[in-house]
C-alpha cells in the first residue's frame, strides 16, 4: 500500500463543513485544511488559523501601475514557459475523483498524516462521526 497523504471527508453544504471543522480542531487536529467552491465565514477560525486577508487595501496608484507592467511581463514569460511543456503542477488531492467538485457543490475537510493526532482509524472513525457524504483515502 502506497503512503497515504490523509483522509478526506466530503460535506453537502458549507454549515456542515464548518461544524466539522470546529469539532476537528476542537479534537486536536491541527495539520488540516477545508475546501469549498465559495468563501465560508468563519471557516479560518473554525480551522484555527488566521486569515492572510488584510484588513485595509490603501491605493497606492503609482506602484499599482508599476507592479502591473512588471506582472504582464512576467505573465508572458512564464506563459511562454508553459507553452513549451513545463509539467502540469500537482497536489495529492487531485488523485481523488471527488474532490473535482471542490470547484463546484462540494465541501472537503482533509486531515493530513503529518498532524501528530492522526492514527488511520481513529481519524476515520472520528471522520465517521462527523456523517459526511463519503470519507476516501487520499494517496501520496
Amino acid at each position: 500500500m502506497t503512503q497515504a497523504y490523509g483522509l478526506l471527508a466530503e460535506f453537502s453544504n458549507h454549515e456542515e463543513l464548518l461544524r466539522a471543522a470546529e469539532k476537528a480542531h476542537a479534537a486536536g487536529f491541527r495539520k488540516m485544511d477545508a475546501f469549498a467552491p465559495f468563501p465560508v465565514d468563519g471557516l479560518p477560525e473554525a480551522l484555527g488559523k488566521k486569515t492572510r486577508l488584510p484588513l485595509i487595501v490603501p491605493a497606492f496608484i503609482p506602484i499599482t501601475f508599476e507592479l502591473t507592467v512588471l506582472a504582464a511581463g512576467l505573465t508572458a514569460f512564464f506563459f511562454s514557459l508553459g507553452l513549451s511543456g513545463l509539467p502540469r503542477p500537482h497536489h495529492p488531492l487531485f488523485n481523488v475523483p471527488e474532490f473535482e467538485r471542490a470547484s463546484q457543490d462540494r465541501f472537503f475537510l482533509c486531515i493530513e498524516t503529518r498532524d501528530p493526532n492522526f492514527h488511520r482509524d481513529q481519524t476515520r472513525a472520528f471522520l465517521q462521526s462527523l456523517n459526511p457524504l463519503s470519507i476516501a483515502e487520499v494517496p501520496e
